[in-house]
């Protein structure tokens, strides 16, 4: 059972958005400080804007164990959907470790697609899909090869760790990459 550590799991989220951000808007701060040399403090409003994002991630690492495995399957809670999944492993076509927005996430593909295409995260933005929303999706299941994945990033074991104990339990049973 994998459970995340959540200040470790929130820094590194909000780590990543703060240099997102700052790298964002470094140019327009450039710009500001050349034209109107008054607004020296504009960087300073960046960090607070940035560090929003630390209580979202703290709140979401709190909320149990992301990954269980035993000899019968694997058990994983999809951050971005907010829903869990348990594929037994003749489910499961590969397991792969990826890299996304700053956190280590542990991908299982799925054999069959429509378990996939139902844990695609939720697009919806009052009522109708927004199009950041809908482009982090897509970039992300480009990223990883999946939506079934679930964040290892401040997690009480490293990535290594956790792969060696799905393959004792897969025994076989599918692919790691």
């Amino acid at each position: 059972m994998v459970r995340l550590k959540p200040w470790r799991f929130a820094w590194a989220g909000t780590r990543h958005a703060l240099t997102v951000f700052l790298l964002m808007a470094s140019p327009f701060v450039v710009v500001f400080l050349i034209v109107k040399p008054l607004f020296f403090w504009l960087p300073l409003l960046i960090v607070p804007v940035g560090l929003l994002r630390f209580p979202q991630l703290f709140l979401a690492a709190r909320r149990g164990p992301v990954l269980g495995a035993d000899e019968a399957g694997i058990w994983l809670r999809v951050r971005p959907a907010r829903k869990t999944l348990f594929l037994p492993w003749t489910d499961v076509a590969e397991i792969t470790v990826g890299k996304t927005y700053g956190h280590v996430e542990l991908c299982a593909r799925p054999v069959d697609f429509d378990i996939d295409v139902d844990f695609a995260p939720p697009v919806t933005f009052g009522g109708e899909q927004g199009l950041g929303q809908r482009l982090a999706a897509d970039w992300v299941y480009r990223k990883l090869g999946t939506n079934v994945h679930a964040p290892l990033t401040g997690s009480d074991h490293t990535a290594d760790e956790v792969l060696a104990r799905l393959r004792h339990y897969a025994a076989g049973r599918c692919r790691f990459g």
